[in-house]
């Protein structure tokens, strides 16, 4: 391939991973709505219970709607209905409903270069986490902890390596990972 074609290539890629003009991540995995949904019923039920104990022991400080007064044993019920809801949701492990023609594990090393506070690593975490069964156990390195380890990566974290060979920068795509997954052979 020529590098004029190469580079269009490339802008296509870009042009779809980076959408213009927009600096959030166009939509939600199931994983987050899932920690969404059960930080949401977790921390709402303790508050419920909170919010139940202080107005049975004493009074609130502030004024609460007509409806929390005419229902007050509601109230504890459904804080702790809702806790167990929440904790269930949080432990929720993502389902895949795909697997390779042929099954066991492939490669023999996975690295992850990655950072703190780096939310593409988080979800590249999750996405090698969810395909462990055709993975060996991803080997996480911090970059800042070696200057030339973040010269290298400083701007394309996460990147995945895969026997020696860099396989994904920035974002780890799903279908790619399946696609390296099937057309890779298990090892015996």
């Amino acid at each position: 391939m020529t590098d004029n074609s190469e580079n269009r290539q490339l802008q296509v890629v870009r042009k779809r991973v980076e959408p213009a003009g927009s600096n959030h991540r166009p939509h939600h995995t199931k994983v987050e709505k899932f920690w969404l949904a059960g930080s949401v019923l977790l921390y709402g039920g303790v508050g419920l219970l909170i919010l139940a104990g202080i107005d049975q022991v004493s009074y609130l400080p502030f004024p609460m709607p007509e409806f929390w007064y005419s229902n007050r044993g509601f109230w504890p019920f459904l804080g702790i209905l809702a806790i167990p809801c929440g904790m269930a949701l949080l432990k929720q492990e993502p389902k895949l409903n795909w697997q390779p023609t042929l099954g066991g594990p492939r490669f023999g090393s996975v690295v992850l270069y990655t950072r703190n506070r780096c939310h593409l690593c988080d979800d590249a975490k999750i996405l090698l986490r969810t395909y462990a069964r055709w993975l060996p156990t991803p080997v996480e390195v911090d970059i800042d902890g070696d200057e030339e380890l973040k010269e290298q990566f400083n701007t394309c974290v996460p990147v995945v390596e895969i026997d020696g060979k860099v396989r994904f920068r920035g974002i780890v795509d799903e279908m790619l990972l399946r696609r390296f997954i099937e057309g890779s052979e298990p090892i015996e």
